[in-house]
């Protein structure tokens, strides 16, 4: 299951989830996620990907990927709090869509990597600030929110993949089921796959 970039895309994807389980309004095949562009920008597509889905009771997941000097403060502490923000504004956003729907959050943030001007997600900037805000979000308002540690820069497979997608499982402990496994073959930040 991919992102759902169209809103006109929904109904096709409910239908497919209608036609494999024999049930009406099956969602399963729609992704539930829907990120802002940091720093907390939600574009027109993405409000209306929102609206559709909620209209077929989708979970609402908003995501959010700041990357710590570029769409981000420079600081963790900068872009743990702006990861959270926009987490919060989906929320808001959702919450006037329909509260009764559940809510969840998605958070892969990233930190420059000054020698080659590229975002880094596996490095310890970007896992410590991923940690924060799912502790935050779960702490102060009880809402799950999962990290995607399987964003790397690595553009092949091999050992900088290998430990860039390892060294976040350390942080397993600290974050419980809040990790999104769902990203295991991503490479070049979510731009191919192997």
């Amino acid at each position: 299951m991919g992102e759902v970039l169209y809103p006109e895309n929904i109904k096709h994807l409910i239908r497919l989830g209608e036609i494999y389980s024999g049930k009406p309004n099956d969602n399963r095949f729609v992704a539930t996620c829907d990120f802002c562009i940091s720093p907390l920008r939600f574009e027109r597509r993405t409000l209306e990907c929102m609206i559709e889905k909620t209209k077929y009771k989708v979970t609402h997941v908003p995501g959010t990927m700041p990357i710590s000097g570029v769409s981000g403060p420079v600081t963790v502490a900068g872009t743990s709090a702006l990861a959270l923000s926009e987490l919060i504004a989906g929320w808001a956003i959702y919450y006037l869509l329909d509260p009764k729907i559940p809510v969840g959050g998605i958070t892969a943030t990233g930190s420059l990597d000054m020698k080659t001007m590229r975002a880094s997600f596996g490095s310890p900037e970007a896992i410590l600030q991923n940690l924060t805000v799912v502790q935050a979000a779960r702490r102060l308002y009880g809402i799950n929110v999962h990290a995607a540690y399987g964003y790397v820069d690595c553009k092949t497979p091999g050992i900088q993949a290998i430990f860039e997608k390892m060294l976040p499982m350390f942080t397993f402990p600290f974050e419980g089921d809040c990790i999104d496994t769902g990203v295991v073959g991503l490479l070049s930040a979510g731009q191919d796959y192997s």
